[in-house]
């Protein structure tokens, strides 16, 4: 993945909106009518029940409001700048700067493949508070400000988007690495 050239890479700016597959319209389909009948399946008259009932309701609802976000509005969008990287999701948006990432790695989760984006302020955070939550949340989670699932972008080649996002880091560390010189060769006269 390291040799890129021109033809490899996504020319900037990149605007992708997300699209779901026929069996994850089916899926989620399934899930939200599952969930609504199960919230109105006659149970009993205890609190149980109700918080049963309520659970489910949540549940459909979660679903409902994530299919139509994501599968129907196609509301989930994934932009990258010569300046940033957004990724907006149904729960909200995340932005961060060329200039405060870190790395990025392409992983698979649950046959899933992502794109996970690390920033510094993360790595430095990460080792002033090694407590026991910021380990679980790395071995489940990993240290990804920005996860972009890439099963929800159909027509993204995941080889060419890592080699766009790691030439961008690298054009970035680039021009500061430059500009740091020229402040030291300014400092000396």
């Amino acid at each position: 993945m390291e040799m890129e050239n021109n033809q490899e890479i996504y020319s900037l700016p990149l605007n992708k909106k997300s699209e779901m597959k026929l069996f994850m319209h089916m899926l989620a389909l399934i899930m939200i009518i599952m969930f609504t009948v199960f919230t109105f399946l006659p149970l009993g008259n205890d609190i149980a029940d109700y918080l049963a009932r309520l659970a489910f309701l949540f549940c459909s609802l979660f679903f409902l409001y994530g299919w139509l976000f994501v599968g129907v509005l196609k509301r989930m969008r994934l932009r990258l700048t010569n300046e940033y990287i957004e990724f907006r999701t149904p729960f909200g948006k995340k932005i961060a700067k060329w200039s405060e990432i870190c790395g990025v790695k392409v992983f698979k989760k649950s046959y899933n493949t992502f794109i996970g984006l690390v920033l510094k302020e993360e790595i430095r955070r990460e080792k002033e508070k090694r407590s026991l939550w910021v380990k679980i949340n790395n071995i489940f989670e990993g240290a990804f400000y920005i996860k972009i699932p890439l099963s929800s972008f159909k027509d993204i080649d995941v080889e060419k988007l890592y080699l766009t996002i790691s030439s961008q880091i690298k054009e970035y560390d680039k021009v500061v690495m430059k500009s740091d010189e020229d402040v030291d060769a300014n400092e000396i006269h």
